[in-house]
């Protein structure tokens, strides 16, 4: 759950955005920043356009903990209005090459956002460390494509730093 719901950006903003924004179909923006909230593990954030100027808000803080940490890859929509995303970081932290990341939904919720963790990136056959310029994509059915920088099934001379699609 967001520990700090409604934060705008002027408290624990964020720093170093490095994904492309999206933008919603009232034309609200919506995107991430690597560091910097709370925690230093990065925001999600929506700008809403308003007669004054933008309005800023951080809509997810992450710990850096099992929610993840250092969201790099574009965030999606799916049909329901959902965000996903990934991050770099957090999430297992037994996996092989530290704390593997996750794949992360925020839904909506009585006036807030509330966060919920899909998956966590183990380092194994699903892959460590997801993320990409080009994101995630959900087909028709709901699934959700996306890659890992590491893991995956090792048959190759890259050892186990092949990485995966999921």
């Amino acid at each position: 759950m967001d520990p700090y719901p409604g934060t705008t950006v002027a408290c624990n903003n964020g720093t170093d955005r490095v994904a492309g924004p999206i933008f919603d179909s009232s034309g609200n923006l919506f995107g991430t920043t690597i560091d910097g909230g709370a925690y230093n593990s990065g925001v999600v954030f929506e700008l809403t356009p308003t007669s004054s100027g933008p309005c800023a808000d951080v809509l997810y803080t992450f710990t850096g903990g099992t929610d993840g940490a250092n969201p790099t890859s574009p965030l999606i929509f799916n049909t329901a209005g959902d965000i996903l995303g990934t991050t770099l970081n957090g999430g297992d932290v037994n996996c092989a090459f530290g704390p593997c990341g996750v794949l992360f939904q925020l839904t909506s919720s009585f006036g807030g956002w509330q966060q919920t963790m899909l998956h966590s990136f183990t380092g194994g056959y699903d892959g460590a460390v997801p993320g990409s310029s080009r994101g995630l994509l959900i087909d028709q059915s709901g699934n959700i494509f996306g890659t890992a920088g590491y893991g995956g099934l090792s048959l190759t001379p890259c050892q186990s730093l092949c990485g995966v699609v999921y």
